[in-house]
């Protein structure tokens, strides 16, 4: 599916419980979901592995792939929206 990212977080650093680095971006979008009419804002947490935070820019449209849960697995940039593909279309949120 195709969306236009509307806002994004970066959130990195250290756990203080584990000690493990983390590294994710909250992203924000409007997009399908059930029981309501219209769009809706949708925020979703990506992983450094997946993208990084740098290369998601607010206005731009990505590409996005999604597993059987609404997690999102794959995201790439694209120029503009595909004509068949509605953007904002999601599955499962």
């Amino acid at each position: 599916m195709i969306i236009e990212i509307t806002g994004k977080q970066h959130i990195a650093g250290i756990s203080s419980k584990t000690g493990k680095p983390y590294d994710f971006t909250d992203i924000y979008y409007l997009g399908r979901r059930k029981n309501v009419e219209g769009l809706a804002a949708v925020k979703k947490t990506i992983g450094a592995d997946i993208i990084a935070s740098e290369n998601i820019v607010v206005g731009g449209s990505y590409d996005v792939d999604a597993d059987d849960e609404g997690n999102i697995i794959e995201m790439r940039r694209v120029s503009k929206p595909a004509s068949n593909t509605v953007a904002g279309q999601q599955a499962k949120g």
